[in-house]
């Protein structure tokens, strides 16, 4: 994965959260883990901004697996 510019802002965050990439390279999914490695929620993204919301989300920790067409990066998010 070359240079793939990942943003993740606010984070931590008490709402949501945005994620930005270069607009060459957008996300293609984003999935949402807990820290046992189960998949709570994924969401097709096709683009390079994406908005996740916490509604489903309680406090804590959690991964984001972002995948584009050449990899997938992971970052640890965190809700207040």
């Amino acid at each position: 994965l070359e240079q793939v510019a990942l943003k993740v802002m606010p984070n931590p965050s008490a709402g949501s959260m945005v994620f930005t990439s270069k607009e060459e390279n957008p996300m293609q999914q984003v999935e949402i883990y807990n820290l046992a490695g189960q998949m709570i929620k994924s969401h097709v993204v096709n683009a390079s901004q994406f908005q996740l919301d916490r509604t489903y989300l309680n406090t804590g920790m959690y991964i984001a697996k972002v995948k584009f067409t050449d990899g997938i990066l992971a970052k640890k998010i965190i809700f207040e």
